[in-house]
């Protein structure tokens, strides 16, 4: 005869044991797998902006050797055609104010989800989360109002295209929204994102790929074709 006092099962001591050790190995599997997929996120973003210099180099390719023209939000470019990217209005604050099929590297990517970061959620809204550098472009402030869309610089131009920034990931001036808010870097004015844990994803005029952060950024000169100067190389 079996006796029924001694049927198995965990006491509450046991099961209070259990509880504690699954708590345990969750708070430390938890923060890696967090780390995990945000890693995985970067990889994407980097493969966008990887995807989008390649589109710039193949535009150069056909048009003379000169990069694609962009269109400046702050100097009323929002509504005109011509630029790397279409923007409806300035600065983006809705959904689908940036058209990336209207812009001119669109037949070179052929898909808008490349233009968006997976860790942006305004930029998935508006659009785009990817901005060019400035310095790259033929801006010239003596006209009033400045072309739109402002024209690319030759390849002849850079002093060094794999010390230049072309794209990156744009935080707004106080960098709070974390995205970009027409397309264009400004020298002074704009900063990299810190969405991928501080730093951002950066591709080069000749096509090479690094994260950044924004005081590294500044310490290599990345915005002025690697010249410790005050504004965009002529």
């Amino acid at each position: 005869m079996v006796d029924q006092s001694k049927c198995d099962g965990f006491t509450l001591v046991e099961l209070l044991v259990v509880i504690a050790i699954i708590a345990i190995i969750s708070a430390i599997l938890f923060p890696v797998f967090a780390k995990a997929r945000e890693k995985a996120r970067q990889a994407a973003c980097s493969n966008n902006l990887r995807q989008l210099g390649t589109a710039f180099q193949q535009y150069t390719v056909d048009y003379d050797d000169v990069l694609p023209g962009e269109i400046d939000g702050g100097y009323g470019g929002s509504g005109h055609t011509g630029g790397w990217m279409y923007l409806k209005e300035c600065p983006a604050s809705a959904a689908g104010d940036f058209d990336p099929v209207r812009g001119s590297i669109f037949a070179y990517v052929s898909s808008k989800a490349v233009y968006v970061c997976p860790d942006d959620s305004l930029g998935q809204l508006y659009g785009d989360s990817y901005a060019v550098n400035q310095c790259t472009m033929n801006f010239d402030e003596s006209l009033s109002p400045p072309q739109e869309p402002q024209p690319g610089k030759s390849m002849a131009d850079f002093n060094d295209p794999a010390l230049m920034m072309l794209l990156s990931e744009e935080g707004n001036p106080d960098d709070v929204s974390q995205t970009t808010d027409d397309g264009s870097l400004w020298l002074h004015y704009n900063k990299l994102s810190q969405r991928h844990t501080g730093r951002s994803n950066v591709v080069f005029v000749d096509g090479h790929l690094k994260s950044y952060s924004w005081s590294n950024a500044m310490a290599d000169h990345i915005l002025t074709d690697g010249q410790d100067i005050p504004n965009c190389p002529s």
